[in-house]
């Protein structure tokens, strides 16, 4: 998830109650839809991981930023995964 600063848009990836630039408010930016940018495929279990195979998705959404997130499902480079929140305000 990524929050921004509402009224200079300094960004971080981490969760903070006020900008440490200009003290304005913060915003939680949930993004509609995400492009997949890249897929590792997990087949060999770990400790806190034993289900697989999954697969690691490299994420890129409508503000061009990344996250990675874990996944059952196959997807393919290029596909467009849709998310059902909006913007939210803290």
């Amino acid at each position: 998830m990524v929050y921004e600063c509402e009224d200079c848009q300094k960004q971080w990836y981490y969760n903070v109650m006020k900008c440490i630039f200009c003290q304005g408010n913060v915003v939680e930016l949930a993004p509609s839809k995400s492009t997949v940018r890249g897929i590792t495929k997990i087949e060999i279990p770990s400790p806190g991981h034993t289900r697989v195979p999954y697969c690691d998705l490299l994420l890129e959404d409508e503000y061009g930023n990344f996250e990675i997130r874990k996944s059952f499902s196959d997807h393919e480079l290029g596909e467009m995964l849709e998310r059902c929140r909006k913007k939210l305000k803290r």
